[in-house]
């Protein structure tokens, strides 16, 4: 248990806005890529579903590069690493509106896929900078701004294209903004020390010494993935298919962007919350990877509740409607502030950096599969209720095996796993 007030830690509170900057700048391609797939398709003469689908292929590259991520960045280093990224998500940027073909676009959105290798290296710089009671609200604000990435895009790209009368000049633009982050970011941030493993650091017990390195093989790592799949499930999932689903209920271009209004918001604030929450938890316990993972249980179960109250609503009433979006979005986003924090009371010190890209990578298929399962399975024929209930689901999952880990965790301050 923590007590006491600790000084405002300046340089690690900075670390965690330009880390959370630069990741919103990679997010808002996302959603400027989707505001231009129409000229995009006209220009290139390709169908707007083969350009929605080498938007999937970059989804599936990105959960590859976050479970490649530790790997490269102890072979690389961090600033290395990041420049790969940075060159990785800009060369895109300038390719893709002078581009017709087919292959090369689909080597682009592999390639920009691979610049979320940062995502666990932002991260690792923060949790190396900020003090244990407060890293649940680091990362949580660090996530709440990465993810808002994703909106903040398609804003930029409407004013851009607004103001030039040109599609093409929002690509280059949020390459621009990204470009001056990303050199803001070279110029200040430094390498975290290197103080995971101190020469004068006791010989582990043949307990620990037998399970280092292990947790790629350990079944618990995988209920820590599945305890969070239900957030990168349904987070994705309103973001991509609310928009559908408002559009089959009747709703004009202009109540849909109310609604991802609520979505964003629902985002930053679950971010907020959870993070705040899963501090104070863990800082007034004695278990506090135990805590946390309590903490991370709500996510779920308000997800549940959630779609059970869309699939009985009134959903003509847009009101009741965007209600209820905001709050399956902030349940649904709830675990974006608590996850990370997770990691390094369960894991050696030695084994956060690969395992964050790792489990992370792995939670994030949810992120492909999701909108999927939602939109293109259920919701293109006309089963929506069904789609919603399947988040429900993977939801429960999350619970039974957030339960299984809290069981073990029980009588164990803090342990690798």
């Amino acid at each position: 248990m923590q007590t006491g007030t600790k000084k405002f830690n300046g340089k690690g509170w900075y670390l965690v806005f330009i880390n959370a900057i630069m990741g919103c700048a990679i997010a808002a391609s996302y959603s400027q890529f989707s505001m231009v797939v129409g000229q995009l398709s006209d220009y290139t003469g390709l169908s707007q579903e083969f350009l929605m689908t080498t938007d999937t292929i970059k989804s599936f590259t990105v959960v590859i590069a976050m479970m490649i991520s530790g790997a490269v960045y102890k072979r690389l280093g961090l600033k290395w690493t990041f420049v790969f990224c940075l060159a990785a998500y800009i060369i895109p940027q300038l390719v893709m509106p002078i581009n017709h073909s087919a292959a090369v676009l689909v080597a682009m959105k592999i390639l920009q896929g691979l610049a979320t290798i940062s995502f666990p290296v932002f991260l690792l710089t923060i949790m190396s900078a900020m003090d244990a009671s407060q890293t649940g609200t680091a990362t949580a604000v660090f996530n709440g701004i990465f993810y808002a990435g994703g909106g903040i895009g398609g804003t930029i790209a409407g004013y851009v294209i607004a103001a030039t009368n040109n599609w093409a000049a929002s690509f280059y633009v949020v390459a621009g903004l990204a470009l001056v982050v990303g050199i803001v970011w070279l110029l200040t941030v430094k390498a975290p020390e290197e103080k995971e493993i101190p020469a004068d650091t006791p010989a582990p017990e043949p307990q620990q010494t037998q399970k280092k390195n292990n947790f790629i093989l350990n079944p618990l790592t995988y209920l820590l993935v599945l305890s969070f799949f239900a957030t990168t499930w349904v987070t994705q999932t309103v973001g991509m298919d609310i928009p559908l689903y408002a559009a089959d209920l009747g709703y004009d271009t202009l109540s849909s962007g109310k609604l991802m209004n609520a979505i964003t918001i629902g985002i930053l604030l679950a971010c907020l919350v959870s993070g705040r929450v899963s501090d104070f938890m863990a800082n007034r316990s004695q278990n506090r990877a135990r805590a946390r993972l309590g903490v991370l249980m709500v996510g779920p179960i308000g997800i549940i509740v959630s779609v059970v109250a869309m699939n009985l609503a009134d959903l003509t009433n847009f009101g009741v409607f965007f209600a209820l979006t905001f709050l399956l979005t902030f349940f649904g986003a709830w675990g974006l502030g608590v996850f990370y924090s997770i990691l390094p009371e369960m894991f050696r010190p030695d084994e956060v950096s690969s395992v964050t890209g790792i489990a992370g990578g792995l939670a994030d298929l949810g992120m492909p599969i999701g909108p999927t399962v939602v939109g293109v399975i259920f919701g293109a024929g006309g089963r929506w209720d069904l789609g919603w209930y399947s988040c429900g689901a993977i939801a429960l999952v999350g619970i039974l095996c957030n339960l299984a880990l809290m069981a073990r965790n029980k009588k164990r301050l803090k342990t690798g796993v």
